[in-house]
């Protein structure tokens, strides 16, 4: 095993942990191959050891025997230790759930982009460009979706496959409602896959706590571990590893449950991947899914009313994996230009992301979305199993069959203009100042 420092002992060696380290088995003939793969991008690969008959793991160092350990004793359910930690509820919950939207004025028609400009430079949805700048992501030249969108998508080399990945957890959500939260978690980076025109195939999860010892902590640990577990059982998706992270806090209080995922998915033919922004002016712009927008736990409740309050917004498994099915099938057939997922900020800051990277603007039908719904929940309330398409007309009839297939709905909201403003009745809006707002908000962190 190489070592980084001298002088290690093989019980040191054994449980210390390193960086950017894989463990690989190769087919038996094959090793002189493996390794001038790994040559070739750079990277070192040695042989450390060589699977034998018998149960026993035996640890050699020096050409001496240091350890003889029966494999099974190694094994969740065979001999490894498995804790069960005291769990209690947090008294917060109920409290912090009990949020009713009658208690805070809804927009007034004349508000509304004032309160569009505060979210798309608030710190949780303004552009990441000045952290990501930092690092060359051309590196390869397998990049065929950069960051800064939904899911990133890379070439896989001598192939016309395509990997995409995305990382999501909106750790508010966990607070409120760590089960559903999780959940949640699993489904917005799904979506975020499959708008790149990739199929979900498997996440790893990088998971953020509290101590462990705190019942309270502990409880809601083990909820969002049970929503991550549930989520993937659901729609077939391996955990392929991952990390924890306890003890995450400060004299001030832990902080926020933050079960990130990571998602990864392939598609086969890269050249039918999907934009993720509206790709010239006069595209129809629909919303498929179950549009279903709450205030509760939404980035408009905590950055105009200071708010982190809930219930979260609802979700179902089965839509969840209904709107993938039909994402996947609508671009398929091609009938689709470009899909964006609804999340932080709602339905009008996803609109106004999509206007930024060709400077396209849009019409907005508000009308022809539920009435049901305050002007404030409609345009930011957050909602699950939603994602904005846009289409030519002539496409509409064969994706409304998809998607009522799929028992969702399907609503015509708007279309592309060349102009770069939101239109809405009769009002306007430019959008140069607010494209500039999201892309500069975050400059004061790394100037510093």
């Amino acid at each position: 095993v190489p070592f980084r420092e001298t002088d290690m002992n093989a019980y040191e060696a054994m449980l210390s942990e390193s960086q950017e380290r894989m463990l690989v088995i190769p087919r038996l003939g094959k090793e002189k191959e493996l390794v001038s793969i790994f040559e070739k991008w750079d990277l070192h690969a040695v042989e450390i050891g060589k699977v034998t008959e018998g149960e026993l793991l035996k640890i050699y160092k020096d050409g001496k025997l240091k350890a003889e350990i029966p494999s099974k004793s190694l094994v969740l359910g065979g001999g490894a230790p498995k804790y069960k930690r005291e769990t209690k509820t947090p008294k917060y919950l109920e409290q912090v759930n009990s949020f009713d939207k009658k208690s805070i004025l809804d927009l007034e028609q004349r508000s509304i982009f004032t309160v569009l400009k505060t979210l798309m430079s608030s710190l949780n949805i303004a552009s990441r460009k000045p952290l990501f700048e930092q690092y060359d992501t051309d590196i390869g030249l397998v990049k065929a979706i950069g960051p800064g969108l939904d899911g990133g998508l890379a070439r896989v080399p001598g192939t016309n496959k395509g990997i995409a990945v995305s990382t999501d957890c909106n750790s508010r959500y966990t607070y409120l409602n760590p089960y559903q939260g999780a959940i949640f978690a699993v489904c917005e980076s799904a979506r975020n896959v499959v708008v790149t025109g990739a199929t979900p195939i498997g996440i790893t999860n990088n998971l953020n706590f509290a101590n462990p010892y705190i019942p309270e902590n502990y409880f809601v640990f083990t909820e969002c571990v049970k929503g991550i577990a549930d989520s993937c059982r659901f729609l077939k998706l391996p955990v392929t590893g991952g990390n924890v992270s306890f003890y995450n806090e400060s004299p001030e209080g832990p902080v926020f449950p933050t079960p990130t995922i990571g998602m990864v998915g392939l598609i086969e033919h890269i050249e039918n991947r999907i934009e993720n922004y509206f790709a010239k002016p006069g595209l129809k712009i629909a919303l498929i899914g179950k549009f279903n927008p709450t205030l509760g736990g939404s980035e408009y409740l905590n950055t105009i009313h200071k708010k982190q309050e809930g219930p979260m917004p609802e979700l179902n498994l089965e839509d969840e994996k209904n709107l993938i099915s039909s994402i996947l099938e609508l671009n398929e057939s091609k009938l689709i230009q470009s899909a964006k997922d609804l999340s932080l900020g709602g339905v009008f800051v996803a609109l106004v992301k999509q206007t930024f990277s060709k400077q396209i603007g849009f019409q907005f039908a508000k009308e022809n979305l539920p009435k049901k719904y305050r002007l404030d929940e409609t345009l930011f309330g957050e909602t699950a199993a939603s994602i904005l398409i846009t289409y030519d007309e002539k496409n509409l009839e064969a994706i409304q069959s998809i998607v009522q297939k799929n028992k969702l709905e399907c609503l015509f909201i708007g279309e592309t203009i060349s102009d770069f403003k939101i239109k809405m009745n009769s009002e306007e809006f430019d959008l140069s100042e607010l494209k500039k707002e999201y892309n500069t908000a975050l400059n004061f962190i790394f100037e510093e």
